[in-house]
């Protein structure tokens, strides 16, 4: 709870200060433009703020106190004071605010495009607030922005990653795409050994601590993958080269000894395992147009009926990812859930399947016959979502804010 509050938050600060330099309705569109960029920035700070801090029923504790409640608003014009006796903001609350700032950013990028995708542009406002709105279970204005997030990134070249792309053993998910809508990049020169997108998620990097964790999926996720799916050489089968000819900077003997369902799937720079400072300085996505697709399936189908959404879901799936794939089901509970299943394959790694889980509170199995959940502390099965993802405000926040404690 206290890394992204703490990160968040100052965020925000800096969003809120160039928000404040600026007089929007009147500033030219090159000022008004970066504003807008801050509006989109602060945004999307808010929305998972709101996302990891808003409760959710989950039969393990008693949240009815908390029920509703996000996080504080600070804006360009809290004061001090203000700061100090700041109540959480309800969920409609919160999500108004939002959606004010999205307006605002939508205004100002009609007219000016940010340097590079390392800043949030038109297509990506859009695809906040398809976000903003899915969490908000409104799903047909979800579905709406969706689409122009699509139809927005479409127009500036954007498609989902390819085959290749995905699997690439010196680029695959260390440099940006034309489908990454959105995305940050590590400096060699401000980044540490230890703390660096990489080092804690490539199954190659010999630096960091993923080099002592080996992070995998769960077994049973990938056994959800079907032998055609593109994404499942990602991670190592048991059965290894048994099963695919693994593309590696390592060498067949890291692999072979290498645990099962170790991922692939974030390479180290240039295939530089060994030195961090060019192996870790690589690109890392906040929103890929492939979220929009999943967006808009699920959303389609809880707005405008499941065969149109499972029509949607298929076609995404066929075109890109598993040419022999075909949901056919017809209970809605049941499609959003396999929206979710292709969601935590996508974005293994990324977090964007998150907010969806929280959402739907599905039962989550770690507890069970050939799991590979490293320790016996993580055996445990879950019928509503894991009480863990409602995070807890910092107690050093409601010291600070004491309205917070009440």
């Amino acid at each position: 709870a206290y890394l992204p509050w703490f990160t968040l938050y100052p965020f925000i600060k800096a969003a809120n200060d160039v928000i404040a330099a600026v007089h929007f309705e009147t500033a030219p569109d090159n000022l008004k433009g970066l504003a807008s960029v801050a509006y989109a920035c602060r945004a999307f700070d808010y929305y998972m703020l709101m996302v990891l801090f808003e409760p959710v029923e989950t039969g393990y504790t008693d949240i009815s106190a908390v029920k509703g409640l996000t996080v504080p608003i600070v804006t360009e014009a809290t004061t001090g004071d203000d700061a100090k006796q700041n109540a959480r903001a309800t969920h409609e609350e919160m999500v108004k605010f939002i959606l004010s700032d999205l307006d605002k950013a939508e205004a100002g990028l009609a007219n000016y495009t940010p340097s590079s995708k390392n800043f949030p542009d038109l297509a990506v406002v859009y695809g906040i607030k398809a976000k903003v709105y899915l969490w908000d279970e409104d799903y047909a204005k979800a579905a709406e922005y969706a689409a122009k997030a699509i139809e927005t990134a479409k127009a500036d070249k954007a498609v989902p990653m390819t085959k290749a792309q995905l699997t690439d053993l010196k680029t695959g998910f260390n440099t940006a795409t034309a489908g990454w809508m959105w995305y940050i990049h590590y400096s060699a020169e401000t980044m540490g050994n230890l703390c660096n997108f990489t080092g804690w998620m490539s199954g190659e990097a010999d630096w960091g601590y993923s080099s002592l964790t080996l992070p995998g999926i769960d077994r049973a996720l990938y056994e959800k993958m079907s032998d055609t799916d593109y994404r499942k050489p990602q991670f190592l089968d048991p059965m290894k080269y048994g099963f695919y000819d693994y593309q590696t900077v390592r060498d067949q003997a890291y692999i072979e000894d290498a645990p099962a369902y170790l991922s692939l799937k974030f390479r180290c720079v240039n295939g530089d395992w060994e030195t961090y400072s060019v192996g870790a300085a690589c690109d890392v996505p906040v929103m890929r147009i492939e979220e929009m697709y999943l967006i808009e399936a699920e959303a389609v189908g809880a707005s405008q009926g499941v065969a149109a959404g499972v029509e949607k879901l298929n076609s995404f799936m066929k075109n890109y990812r598993d040419p022999a794939y075909n949901y056919a089901g017809s209970d809605l509970r049941e499609f959003q859930l396999e929206v979710l299943t292709q969601m935590r394959i996508e974005f293994w790694g990324e977090g964007n399947a998150f907010p969806s889980a929280k959402r739907l509170r599905p039962a989550i199995y770690q507890n069970y016959a050939g799991t590979n959940a490293p320790e016996t502390i993580f055996k445990i099965n879950f019928p509503q979502g894991k009480p863990n993802w409602n995070l807890v405000i910092p107690t050093f926040e409601t010291q600070s804010n004491p309205v917070l404690a009440a």
